[in-house]
């Protein structure tokens, strides 16, 4: 089914912009080679969730046929990924354990899918449903720990999994509109799972990071430590409340405050050496002062940050971080947003960069095209796990479980 080269498709419905990125990758690619991407203005969508199921209908369909012109390929119904995001989201540990019956006691990688099939079995609160799993590491008799437990000898398999999942409804929202553009077999991802596969590399898996994913509606981290998800999460917060601050604070436009955030206007007078921005107004120009700019952003972005940072905190994580803060989305091209992070977060902090894909620089350098581009990493990555299951439908693939998405992707990232 897969032979030879692959187009993969990427759907990102956020709440500003609405894109869609098509790619290709062949059988021993390393990377995914950009075909077309498009991109509209977003319309119901409010904090990461669909609000008006017709109207964001209307903008995909648009953006599906202009990326497709541009890819000079159709998409293909078989890999196509859909990014979901929400307060709703959320994360658990499971484990699930397996009796090595065979004469010889030793563990195979039957025995490894029946314990991560037991443990994807966990109960879920009512109306809700699996999104994904991060397969992390097993117990061989309870006591003796291994990420690769295949081929040691033992009498009890345990092993662990991290999944995430999301409201039933709100899931099904963002499939069924993909489903009216004529694609029936959409596979969700989890926003901040994508963000982070797209920019995070071996050593970040190993030594912890937090990758932050700042949109213009919510915020998505997930923590890595280890090979192993240790946390995520969802605050609706993005930089659409920091315009809607520097809106109320400064009595200025919206589309003004939010082009001050996207071009940083008031460092760029900062450096000609003004200490004021001129705004156009019905009464003239008005002289607002880069200093009430400053502190505006600062209090929400810290805010933000704070937010974060208390949740880790709580869970004792922050001492996993060793290789700091990764900031992705809207908000990550802001100089101010790394300072910020790294004095919050007491780490190093630094603008994700998409790893192993080729393409134009103007999709590839924009933060904001991160979660679309992390979406095809997992396609890749996918594919492959399908390719030696042999199934390309996603209720048997969970069926079978899902081998470790970031034991699979390490060997990849290797930079």
């Amino acid at each position: 089914m897969f032979k030879g080269k692959t187009v993969l498709t990427a759907i990102d419905i956020g709440t500003s912009k609405i894109r869609v990125l098509i790619g290709e990758t062949g059988d021993r690619e390393e990377t995914v080679n950009l075909l077309g991407f498009a991109e509209k203005q977003s319309e119901g969508v409010i904090k990461g969730e669909i609000s008006d199921v017709n109207r964001v209908t209307v903008i995909l369909n648009d953006v599906c046929k202009e990326a497709e012109d541009r890819a000079n390929t159709p998409i293909n119904i078989d890999t196509l990924y859909v990014g979901v995001t929400g307060s709703h989201i959320a994360s658990r540990d499971s484990s699930g354990t397996v009796l090595v019956n065979s004469a010889d006691k030793k563990v195979t990688y039957q025995h490894v899918e029946e314990a991560l099939r037991n443990a994807k079995s966990l109960l879920l609160p009512p109306d809700c449903i699996m999104i994904n799993s991060v397969d992390g590491y097993s117990y061989l008799d309870g006591t003796h720990k291994e990420t690769q437990p295949v081929g040691h000898i033992a009498n009890k398999l345990e092993s662990h999994t991290h999944i995430i999942y999301g409201n039933k409804n709100k899931i099904e929202n963002f499939q069924s509109i993909v489903r009216e553009q004529g694609f029936e077999n959409s596979i969700p991802v989890f926003n901040g799972l994508a963000s982070a596969l797209a920019v995070t590399t071996s050593d970040d898996f190993i030594h912890g990071t937090i990758t932050l994913n700042i949109g213009a509606g919510i915020t998505e981290y997930i923590v890595f430590n280890d090979y192993v998800v240790r946390d995520l999460g969802v605050i609706t917060f993005g930089c659409e409340h920091i315009a809607n601050d520097l809106y109320l604070g400064l009595d200025i436009h919206i589309n003004k405050a939010r082009e001050i955030i996207r071009e940083e206007l008031h460092l760029k007078r900062m450096s000609e050496g003004h200490d004021t921005i001129d705004i156009q107004s019905s009464h003239g120009v008005r002289k607002i002062p880069i200093a009430s700019i400053e502190k505006i952003i600062d209090l929400r972005v810290r805010e933000m940050f704070e937010v974060v940072n208390s949740r880790i905190k709580a869970k004792k994580l922050h001492k996993q971080l060793r290789n700091g803060v990764i900031l992705c989305g809207g908000l990550a091209s802001m100089n101010y947003a790394q300072v910020l992070a790294r004095s919050i977060f007491e780490v190093p902090a630094r603008i994700g960069a998409p790893l192993d894909f080729s393409g134009t620089d103007d999709v590839l350098k924009n933060p904001g095209n991160i979660t679309a581009l992390g979406l095809l990493r997992y396609a890749k990555e996918d594919v492959k796990i399908r390719q030696a299951l042999g199934t390309a439908n996603l209720a048997n693939k969970l069926d079978y479980g899902l081998t470790s998405m970031i034991k699979k992707t390490f060997k990849v990232f290797k930079k």
